[in-house]
């Protein structure tokens, strides 16, 4: 019972669509984290300007010559990154809008392709089903046929004054009993008026049941000697 090789291969698609979801997760999460050190240099820059102003305003009141050259090189040098970090971050920003449309596109494809895969599967399984129940219904067929032969031997028994008709109670009750078949699986009666459905198990309504299989057993029993007359 193996499954349809295509069923596999959504499957593998699939896989591979989510891992370069996942792949594109990371980059984005890349790109924001080159976004926000462009963003955090710029915080930088504005703290060391403030403190600029601050040393000079000091020293202004203290009527003194504002130390300001270690900010001035630290100025320098976030000033030097800052424009790098910019032309990441401008980058990154750009390349996250991208990664997000391209990211999108396959979450759509990813659903697409379940969708597919699981009316594939259903199909499959809804025939899985039909053929298992078909294999079902040819066993109640074939219980037909040691029914005949039992209940040909009960006959046979009850000519001797050796039965008791086991089989027929049998078979009364098997008539009568519910084998669950379902109804799309049924076949109408044609010779009603009305609509009944039947499971499509000819000797459950066959009233000549057991007759064949009787006579055969009477003529080998007249054969053996055994005159006897069958019910």
């Amino acid at each position: 019972m193996k499954a349809p090789k295509k069923i596999s291969e959504l499957s593998k698609s699939i896989t591979e669509s989510v891992s370069c979801i996942e792949q594109i997760n990371s980059d984005i999460q890349r790109a924001e984290t080159a976004s926000q050190e462009a963003a955090a240099i710029a915080t930088q820059l504005g703290e060391l300007s403030r403190e600029r102003a601050e040393r000079k305003a000091m020293a202004f009141v203290n009527k003194t010559t504002a130390d300001i050259a270690d900010l001035n090189a630290r100025e320098e040098e976030l000033e030097r990154a800052s424009r790098q970090a910019i032309e990441d971050g401008q980058a990154a920003t750009i390349a996250i809008g991208m990664l997000v449309e391209k990211r999108d596109g396959i979450v759509v494809e990813v659903e697409q392709l379940k969708q597919e895969r699981r009316g594939l599967t259903v199909e499959w399984l809804k025939q899985l089903r039909n053929d298992a129940i078909n294999r079902y219904i040819r066993v109640l067929g074939d219980i037909g046929e040691p029914l005949a032969d039992a209940f040909a031997a009960d006959r046979a028994m009850h000519a001797l004054g050796a039965g008791e008709y086991l089989v027929d109670r049998m078979i009364k009750r098997i008539r009568v009993a519910d084998f669950a078949v379902p109804h799309s699986h049924k076949i109408q009666r044609s010779d009603v008026n009305i609509e009944i459905y039947d499971a499509p198990v000819p000797w459950l309504r066959d009233d000549t049941l057991g007759d064949v299989e009787t006579q055969v057993l009477a003529d080998e029993l007249r054969k053996a000697g055994l005159n006897i007359t069958l019910a």
